[in-house]
């Protein structure tokens, strides 16, 4: 066995701790362009990464190929100064990890969930130009290190993504959207034809709008590009380093009441669920936001180290890669907001369905500037027409102190569940000159 050549090479070559990652994919991807099938895909691939400790240094080496790993070794220096002790063996809970009827799906199943949601979005728009994109991933997750650990897990993920183009006004204009198949639930093309319903039947009307302040309804994709400058405030590498702006205020109230927001590292069929993280800790539910209170920051072994914390199982890692502390599943508790009713009270707002550029602006304070890729303007409970050339900027913690009113429902992302929210405003500029009054 692989794994057994290594840690003769690691123990031969005198090192005191080590650990032992290996990463096997074998991936399923079925494309389709411009409403016909484009090409199908099989990805295989196993790589290795080796952490070694001796005299309190790390030392790291990574490949696709263990005898070149297994040259290499006696050579291997390491260079940075680490506390860490790496975890002993220990069990670990059960987690929803593969579904039966994913691993059966054939190529003719997946391949039939992509033609199925095109022939439909083009019944409805025969204009539409759709690319979709279904992927099955099977993943084997294997870590064995020199304090008795001895560990694997297997999962099975399966999604689809679909992108519809419309071109109107000499301008492409996209609408995209997402479904998480790992489950195994019966696939149901209902919800995104709706979805592409609603956009469609007001992307042909241009609204301008002026500069300023208004109240915003972000929907979860959208949301979840904005969540990116999250992450960084929240993990415990921002904490030592000295720039997250959450430091100092655990236990305080930084959002509104109506917000919590938890990191489910043990959510069923979810994208970053698993039983123990890239090092070996188990995973958990963290509550991160507790009604607008921020109870934690996220730990590996290294960053809970240096904090005098303890991991908190959010290592994450590639085979190329050392552990760093990130989000597991990302998890806005729902309220009790029905979208219909909501958008049928607004006297004048944003509707947003997709923006570009995310990350823009100082991610670490939580601070982003985004272009509209999809929205809308909302006025008298009935939504005008699309906007356009427009961006918005705002702080993520500034933003979700502003929730007036969140979804009853969550989307599944994969690796993330979001329900729609209503915020008192945020800040919108254009270019336009000549507007119509609001």
């Amino acid at each position: 066995m692989v794994v057994d050549r290594l840690t003769d090479a690691i123990q031969r070559a005198g090192f005191e701790q080590f650990e032992v990652f290996v990463e096997e994919i074998d991936e399923d991807s079925i494309r389709f362009r411009a409403n016909r099938f484009h090409q199908s895909k099989r990805r295989l691939r196993c790589g290795y990464g080796v952490r070694v400790i001796r005299s309190r240094r790390i030392g790291f080496l990574s490949g696709t190929d263990p005898d070149l790993l297994i040259d290499a070794l006696p050579t291997l220096r390491p260079t940075i100064e680490t506390k860490i002790s790496l975890p002993p063996g220990q069990s670990y809970r059960q987690v929803e990890l593969h579904s039966d009827r994913v691993r059966g799906y054939t190529h003719q199943t997946l391949t039939g969930f992509g033609s199925e949601v095109i022939d439909r979005l083009i019944e409805i728009e025969p204009e539409l130009k759709v690319d979709a994109k279904v992927v099955r991933q099977r993943k084997q997750i294997t870590i064995r290190n020199s304090n008795g650990l001895s560990a694997q897990y297997d999962k099975l993920i399966a999604y689809l993504w679909v992108e519809g183009q419309l071109i109107h006004n000499n301008h492409i204009h996209y609408i995209y959207d997402f479904s998480n198949l790992s489950s195994g639930r019966p696939f149901n093309s209902d919800q995104i034809l709706q979805y592409f319903q609603m956009v469609l039947k007001y992307l042909r009307r241009e609204i301008k709008i002026r500069s300023g302040r208004y109240p915003t309804l972000i929907l979860p994709l959208a949301l979840s590009s904005l969540l990116s400058s999250l992450a960084p405030g929240v993990s415990g590498k921002a904490l030592e380093k000295g720039y997250s702006p959450l430091i100092g205020k655990v236990g305080e109230r930084v959002l509104s009441e109506k917000i919590t927001i938890y990191d489910d590292g043990l959510m069923p069929h979810a994208f970053g669920s698993s039983p123990f993280d890239g090092e070996g800790v188990p995973k958990r539910r963290l509550t991160l936001f507790d009604r607008g209170r921020f109870l934690q920051f996220i730990f590996d072994l290294e960053t809970g180290v240096r904090n005098n914390a303890q991991s908190t199982g959010n290592g994450q890692r590639r085979y190329t890669s050392l552990p760093s502390p990130g989000l597991n599943n990302l998890h806005i508790l729902s309220g009790k907001g029905d979208l219909g009713k909501t958008l049928s009270n607004l006297k004048e707002a944003i509707l947003v369905v997709g923006v570009v550029g995310g990350g823009h602006g100082n991610i670490y304070a939580g601070d982003f500037s985004v272009k509209l890729d999809l929205a809308f303007l909302i006025r008298n409970g009935e939504i005008l027409g699309r906007i356009t050339d427009v961006m918005m900027a705002g702080n993520i913690y500034e933003m979700l102190k502003g929730v007036v009113e969140i979804g009853n429902y969550t989307k599944d992302l994969g690796n993330e569940r979001l329900p729609w929210i209503l915020l008192e405003g945020l800040n919108f500029a254009t270019a336009q000159t000549d507007p119509p009054p609001r």
